[in-house]
């Protein structure tokens, strides 16, 4: 992962104050640091190499006038048959910086944005043409944040850096944002802990006119299909084709690549995959010597020893625990409430010492109901047919059907996407309410959880 920050505007900041606040997502891109100026307009980049490790990768990239500029956090897997794609001709190296850059100067943003398939937050500035746009990764894997207000609009990888940039109005704290993150752990784009912050949404681009310092246009270049699809003999096969094709593609690379080995089923079967397409490649394990019942490592090893996979055991006790935990949460630049942060902080640092890409299965559980409740939450979905006064009855019978537990909150909620809410939050409604009075969840939050099932 990189980072990046601009400006573009009339607010008085100095190239080492900038520095300074660039140097905040170092982590992020510790390999190479780049800062352009032009007028009113200031950009840096810290950029981790992956591809391409050369100076011709290297950030903010720029065209000769300094009248286009590029920034970009990530990676795009296609970017090879995009050149061949659009007749792109003539590059200086092999990254796929360079090739989204010569397609938005050759395309237009707007018009091929829906094109590169990967993870990315992008900036992209037409200083000529005085407009910015920013762009977001269809899954939001990529965070992107911006202000935008009379002096101009400054946008960056890390929350931090918008909040300690010097703008015209302080930043206030969002009431419905706080509601959701007590209640989920985290707050939903576009909305951040502040009102004047925004997130751009995944699969979103916003275009910015410069001139007259506003948002002149937001759509939406990839929204999820929710059609239901039934399955059919070829769903496993097509699954099969789909992991194995993701997978290649992100072991693509120019420095070296390992792996995460838990003991569930997600990051296996990314392993699996992955093994014959990269024999070498070795797995890492966190290994719990402090709650024995969270340890996964002994089933761990042996899935990795099945595939014949070199491994290595991160193992970790309270001690090491303690020692690292104040490190982790100070280099966290917004607030999550996800605990399980602090392993995959320390089995990345470890791995770090001898990779630079890691593959990982998260996500998997939340694609393929992986914990239980949100298995028995699909199981007995059909009872939000009936209503509430027959849910009790209906509960007890789906239970001697399926065996499977019904949620308190299929009974309690008359919507599906209100009940599943209810499954994910920390802390209750009714907790939440004594706590926070009459704030509630966020328009964005409510709209994420409006889907029927």
């Amino acid at each position: 992962m990189c980072g990046f920050l601009g400006h573009i505007g009339d607010a008085a900041i100095d190239d080492k104050a900038f520095r300074q606040l660039l140097a905040r997502s170092t982590s992020r891109g510790p390999d190479h640091a780049g800062v352009f100026r032009n007028d009113n307009c200031i950009v840096g980049f810290n950029r981790l190499s992956i591809q391409d490790l050369s100076e011709h990768g290297h950030q903010p990239m720029t065209d000769a006038n300094g009248d286009h500029i590029l920034l970009f956090n990530g990676e795009v897997y296609n970017h090879q048959e995009l050149r061949k794609k659009f007749r792109i001709h003539d590059f200086k190296g092999h990254g796929d910086t360079e090739t989204l850059f010569r397609l938005f100067l050759q395309e237009g943003i707007e018009q091929v944005i829906q094109k590169p398939d990967g993870m990315f937050a992008i900036a992209w500035i037409d200083l000529k043409a005085g407009r910015l746009w920013l762009a977001r990764d269809r899954a939001g894997i990529k965070p992107l944040y911006y202000h935008i207000d009379d002096s101009g609009v400054v946008f960056a990888s890390q929350l931090d850096q918008v909040v300690h940039f010097p703008v015209s109005q302080p930043h206030e704290l969002s009431g419905t944002a706080v509601y959701d993150y007590f209640s989920l752990g985290y707050m939903i784009a576009p909305n951040t802990i502040y009102k004047s912050i925004r997130q751009v949404e995944p699969g979103q681009i916003v275009s910015f006119d410069l001139r007259e310092r506003k948002i002149i246009g937001t759509a939406y270049f990839h929204r999820l299909n929710r059609t239901a699809s039934s399955p059919n003999s070829d769903s496993d096969e097509v699954l099969r084709l789909s992991i194995e094709q993701s997978v290649k593609e992100q072991l693509v690379a120019d420095v070296p690549v390992a792996a995460f080995m838990s003991g569930g089923i997600d990051s296996p079967v990314i392993n699996a995959t992955a093994i014959r397409l990269k024999p070498d490649l070795r797995a890492f394990t966190f290994q719990n010597k402090f709650e024995a019942s969270l340890d996964e490592s002994p089933t761990a090893n042996a899935l990795s020893q099945s595939l014949g996979m070199a491994y290595e055991n991160i193992s970790y006790d309270e001690t090491d625990v303690a020692r690292v935990v104040d490190d982790h949460f100070s280099g966290m630049p917004e607030p999550l409430g996800d605990f399980s942060t602090i392993p995959t902080y320390m089995i990345c640092m470890a791995a770090r010492r001898s990779a630079t890409v890691v593959l990982s299965g998260d996500g998997g559980d939340e694609l393929f109901y992986g914990y239980s409740r949100h298995i028995s939450f699909f199981l007995h979905r059909h009872l939000f047919r009936f209503p509430i006064s027959w849910r009790g009855l209906l509960a007890r019978v789906s239970m001697k059907i399926t065996g499977q537990r019904v949620s308190n909150s299929i009974r309690n909620h008359r919507t599906a996407g209100n009940a599943y809410r209810e499954t994910q939050t920390s802390i209750s409604s009714k907790d939440l309410s004594r706590m926070l009075g009459t704030l509630s969840f966020s328009d964005a939050c409510d709209k994420v959880f409006s889907a029927d099932i």
